[in-house]
């Protein structure tokens, strides 16, 4: 992020869908929204309120209806799909629902995956994800497979995965569903100080 942009802006997005009757139905819609650099947000309301939706707008995964999003100092709604795949892998950190890990790698794969598909040679990548994995308490599981963990252990490998590479924004849409009792609220304020990161939370 450059300068004093906001890390997120969103002007008069609509998000609508047609409900296969003809029928439009508004997903979402936001008049305005900013997020500057280093808050931490929590998008709070009920199902089908939106919150996956937004999520899924600020990291190129869909596109809006109409209205213009900023991410990073980037117009992600003027973006292709290429430029999209580029803007998340140099950019953005996800933390899913479900934990989305690639059984047939290891631990440390999963965390430094970007890397991984990105060609990036040598042991770098692996001895950044080794970091993440400590602070997280999975150092030992680093070369186990996601169906050798616990549901908590998997859901902790997934938010190493979104911190690798210290991207501008994290958006974590229901991160917390599955820890363990390993994070607790101090070692989650431990990890936001470890990290710059600007996240964005969705809770139910």
């Amino acid at each position: 992020m450059t300068g004093n942009l906001p890390a997120i802006s969103l002007k008069s997005v609509r998000r609508h869908y047609d409900d296969g009757a003809g029928n439009e139905k508004a997903a979402l819609d936001i008049a305005e929204l900013e997020i500057q650099p280093g808050e931490l947000v929590a998008v709070i309301g009920p199902s089908g309120s939106g919150k996956s939706t937004l999520l899924q707008l600020l990291g190129g995964i869909d596109s809006p209806t109409a209205g213009s999003i900023d991410v990073a100092g980037l117009r992600v709604s003027e973006m292709d799909e290429k430029q999209k795949t580029i803007f998340r892998r140099e950019n953005i950190g996800f933390i899913f629902q479900a934990f989305h890990l690639v059984p047939s790698m290891t631990v440390v794969e999963n965390v430094g995956l970007s890397s991984i598909v990105s060609g990036q040679r040598g042991f770098r990548w692996r001895s950044d994800a080794l970091v993440l994995l400590d602070q997280l308490g999975l150092f030992e599981y680093a070369d186990r497979f996601p169906d050798q963990l616990s549901g908590g252990q998997r859901q902790r490998v997934a938010v190493a995965r979104a911190l690798f590479g210290a991207p501008g924004v994290v958006l974590a849409d229901e991160p917390t569903g599955s820890l363990d009792g390993y994070c607790s609220p101090s070692d989650s304020r431990r990890d936001r100080r470890r990290s710059s990161h600007d996240r964005a939370d969705g809770h139910p």
